[in-house]
């Protein structure tokens, strides 16, 4: 069976500091952030150099989630768990280093820049000791005591053995928020009030992609038949195969015959066995599909819940699964899926008893409960 899941992880992209932790942990999920920016940053804090690259940090991630997902092999048989276009961000997360040369030692002493945590401290002679992210109060002998404003003067401190020197100043691109209005950007009507990654503006039919897409949208079409009570108009995101990749993926799927299109339900379905058998049954009958431009939407038209960017990884998930059930030793970087153009079209269905049934050719079904 093939699970897809998103998958959240923090992964250390700085050089690393005795005493940090290398991921951020659950507070990744209730961080609140703002964009970077040099007036955010207080004085007494320096920005330090990513390190790490991101094919590092995802191969990192990769082996975090295999790692969290062992089983026993013999039982199920292969586990294979793949990122599939992994999307990045890099957080600047803060951390105190509070340091103290005077007396008959050096001190230091590191806290959770947010929540004031002690996460690693060191005294003279004392062997070095850290604690996790437990919520375990920390108490020991007075050392809250020994946190005084005077160790955070550190003017007769020299930097202790092994600390990261400080680096030169790097170019930083700065980040920014900017406010998209829930209107059409060619006449500025209102779209309308529910979700999906794509409207035609009631006003002057022109259609609004609310993502950036990969590929200029060719057009959106709809099936050309006589509306039956009932029916529904189901999204669904068609790809051009490239002249050089047809025959292979023709043969892949081994039913896709005259067609140059691999289309991609552009709705929820929690199910991805069901969107992969789906997948491969519209593409198969996308050549005999009669389609006409959608003028406008109503509520018969279901919403577009995948956007072109996901649809397109999904397709190279539907290839990879094919990829995977003829050799063992495939490789996500086996799939190289680049559509020579993209267009979403609504294909009329008509419930029958627990099916979906295709109201053009009447040969297409999908199960009634895998749709709100």
């Amino acid at each position: 069976s093939v699970t897809v899941s998103p998958y959240s992880n923090t992964i250390a992209a700085g050089s690393r500091i005795e005493g940090v932790p290398v991921s951020l942990g659950m507070r990744s999920e209730y961080l609140k952030l703002y964009p970077y920016s040099e007036e955010a940053i207080q004085e007494s804090f320096d920005c330090l150099p990513v390190v790490r690259s991101p094919e590092n940090v995802r191969t990192n991630m990769v082996m975090n989630m295999i790692s969290v997902g062992e089983t026993d092999m013999n039982a199920v048989g292969i586990n294979r768990t793949e990122l599939f276009h992994p999307k990045y961000s890099l957080v600047f997360f803060p951390y105190y280093i509070v340091e103290s040369c005077k007396g008959d030692g050096y001190s230091r002493y590191l806290l959770d820049g947010v929540s004031g945590r002690i996460l690693h401290y060191q005294f003279p002679g004392d062997e070095k000791r850290s604690w996790q992210q437990s919520g375990e109060e920390f108490r020991d002998g007075g050392v809250f005591e020994t946190l005084s404003e005077e160790l955070w003067d550190d003017s007769s401190c020299e930097a202790a053995d092994g600390e990261i020197e400080a680096t030169n100043n790097q170019p930083i691109r700065f980040g920014s928020l900017g406010v998209e209005f829930h209107r059409c950007p060619t006449c500025g009507e209102d779209l309308p009030g529910r979700q999906s990654h794509m409207y035609i503006c009631r006003n002057c039919q022109e259609p609004v992609m609310l993502e950036r897409s990969l590929f200029p949208l060719k057009g959106i079409w709809q099936t050309s038949v006589d509306q039956r009570r009932g029916d529904r108009l189901f999204p669904f995101w068609s790809f051009k195969i490239p002249e050089a990749q047809t025959p292979t993926i023709r043969r892949l799927f081994g039913g896709l015959f005259s067609s140059e299109q691999l289309v991609i339900p552009a709705f929820a379905m929690p199910n991805f066995e069901a969107m992969y058998r789906l997948a491969k049954r519209m593409s198969a009958a996308s050549p005999r599909l009669e389609l006409v431009t959608a003028e406008s939407i109503d509520k018969r038209f279901v919403p577009v819940d995948i956007g072109m960017n996901s649809a397109l990884t999904t397709a190279g998930l539907v290839i990879y699964r094919e990829m995977l059930r003829r050799s063992q030793d495939a490789s996500p970087e086996d799939v190289q899926f680049s559509p020579d153009e993209a267009s979403l079209f609504f294909a009329s269905f008509h419930p029958q008893s627990y099916f979906y049934v295709d109201s053009s050719l009447g040969a297409v079904t999908f199960e009634k409960s895998l749709v709100r």
